[in-house]
């Protein structure tokens, strides 16, 4: 369920549970579409919230049992798209001295697929906090 809010700040929000299944990341998709277009986001800058929200939330499905949450925070500069899940283990985030992504060998140091890699090049931030209860990646795309 979304839930979208404002406060006299100017800094709107979304929050939305979603539960891992078939499905989840086109739900994510199409309330990011809709937040991008209620913040007054470019539709460059909608593209790139809609490409990082879905590698996001598909790492999270993909990699995590059950529910996800997905959160989306926009302030006058940028968006904070937030997306946590169960799993207390962080991906392997791209680095500087990455130049192929190791997407089968989950044994190594590696540098993570290509969507990560895709994500870091469109977000002024990206990072990854843990928690006792899982994991929330957090990307900051500027606007």
């Amino acid at each position: 369920m979304a839930t979208v809010s404002t406060e006299g700040t100017g800094i709107r929000h979304l929050e939305l549970w979603l539960d891992g299944a078939r499905g989840a990341v086109t739900e994510a998709r199409l309330a990011t579409q809709n937040f991008a277009a209620a913040v007054g986001c470019s539709g460059e800058t909608e593209n790139d919230l809609s490409l990082v929200v879905s590698e996001l939330v598909t790492n999270a499905c993909r990699h995590a049992p059950g529910p996800c949450r997905m959160r989306l925070e926009a302030d006058d500069e940028s968006v904070t798209v937030e997306v946590w899940d169960s799993v207390s283990c962080l991906p392997n985030f791209p680095t500087a001295s990455c130049t192929e992504p190791d997407i089968c060998d989950h044994t190594s140091l590696r540098c993570g697929g290509y969507g990560l890699q895709i994500v870091a090049s469109l977000c002024r931030e990206l990072k990854g906090l843990l928690g006792d209860d899982g994991k929330t990646v957090r990307a900051i795309l500027a606007y």
